[in-house]
């Protein structure tokens, strides 16, 4: 194997990631298993030190392979450290924004953390809209900071909906319904989260106005029941069974994102 052309490792290394793919292995941490498995099976030993590849090494077959990776895989090699994201309205239309990984009080330019902002819309905005799109985006990454640092069981996962629910109202063509089950969710699972603080049994059902009364009778202060219809949203939503248009999803967005500013207040104070 020491001289193999790209072909031949195009073979071995194809099937050597479909096996880390089936033992699971995340497709950021297999350039690096895929070099190691290389290696056992080849006998040939050069850019691997105490698991790290070693620089300057020419052409070698680690650098092979993980420029292997990055013909095909990519950017999906790529580790998301954001904490996660949100929906800013420009001019009526949503925009899915990424907090970036950082903490303090240094406020972000939101502009610059939309995604695929066209340049011309970004410079035409008025300083009256930046300024409002610096404070909601600032308060929000802050929102998302507190929840990821919360010891609330239920939390992580009310985070993954919240983010999977922007990608859904922002991409083309959006998935308005599914969206609004996401955001819904979100805020159930910061309710339960509330609950099993309390050493509560947590019922295993989505009747979001009973979970909301659990809560309260435990000591949340009241949410209000315009929050709680807002996030009404069926399981058919799933099925495209139920209609969801941009507002009511937007409207569902921000809702779940003020149950869990309420719930995190309520646990912290």
């Amino acid at each position: 194997m020491a001289n193999l052309t790209d072909d031949e490792l195009h073979t071995i290394v194809s099937a050597i990631d479909r096996e880390l793919s089936k033992r699971g292995v995340p497709i950021f941490r297999r350039p690096m298993a895929a070099a190691v498995e290389f290696q056992r099976r080849s006998g040939i030993v050069e850019a691997i030190v105490d698991g790290q590849l070693r620089p300057g090494v020419p052409e070698s077959h680690s650098k092979r392979i993980a420029r292997w990776y990055d013909d095909y895989y990519g950017r999906r090699r790529e580790v998301d450290a954001s904490p996660g994201a949100t929906i800013l309205m420009i001019r009526g239309e949503p925009w899915r924004a990424v907090f970036p990984r950082m903490w303090g009080t240094v406020p972000v330019d939101a502009r610059g953390q939309i995604a695929d902002l066209p340049p011309k819309l970004a410079n035409s905005l008025l300083p009256t809209e930046v300024e409002d799109l610096i404070a909601i985006f600032g308060a929000r990454m802050e929102l998302f900071h507190r929840i990821e640092s919360s010891q609330l069981k239920y939390l992580p996962e009310a985070r993954k909906d919240l983010v999977y629910g922007v990608s859904d109202v922002c991409k083309s063509p959006p998935n308005l319904p599914m969206a609004k089950l996401f955001f819904s969710h979100a805020a159930e699972k910061s309710l339960k989260g509330f609950i099993d603080s309390k050493d509560k049994t947590v019922e295993h059902h989505h009747r979001l106005k009973q979970i909301a009364k659990e809560a309260e009778a435990l000591g949340l202060p009241a949410i209000p029941r315009g929050l709680i219809n807002a996030l009404f949203c069926p399981g058919g939503a799933r099925y495209g069974e139920y209609k969801v248009d941009q507002a009511a999803a937007i409207l569902a967005h921000d809702a779940s994102l003020k149950v869990i500013e309420q719930v995190l207040s309520a646990t912290t104070a």
